[in-house]
């Protein structure tokens, strides 16, 4: 490859990394999310939703602030010794709540 080749190899590779990504959340899958009501924390995984869906759940738990984690196979839930939901890969990332 010469270097001018190059060149516009790395400047159409920087062109298509400014590009919007499409709206990826809209998406159905496995949404991962996590709120609170003032005085509990909610994790929740939605399987099978959009983000609106998502919400819609957050709003019927009472939800007021929430944030939505990575979704699709990196979503799971483990409860006393066990997932009850996921995952679909290893995780590299997690939410712990522990009691003191």
């Amino acid at each position: 490859m010469t270097a001018t080749a190059a060149r516009s190899a790395r400047s159409a590779d920087a062109d298509q990394e400014r590009r919007p990504r499409p709206a990826l959340p809209l998406l159905q899958a496995e949404k991962g999310l996590k709120g609170s009501d003032g005085t509990s924390i909610y994790l929740v995984v939605v399987e099978n939703a959009a983000l609106t869906d998502a919400q819609l759940v957050l709003q019927a738990l009472g939800v007021q602030d929430a944030i939505n984690l990575d979704g699709g196979g990196t979503a799971a839930m483990w409860i006393e010794g066990q997932y009850t939901v996921g995952p679909g890969r290893l995780l590299p990332n997690a939410i712990l709540l522990a009691k003191p």
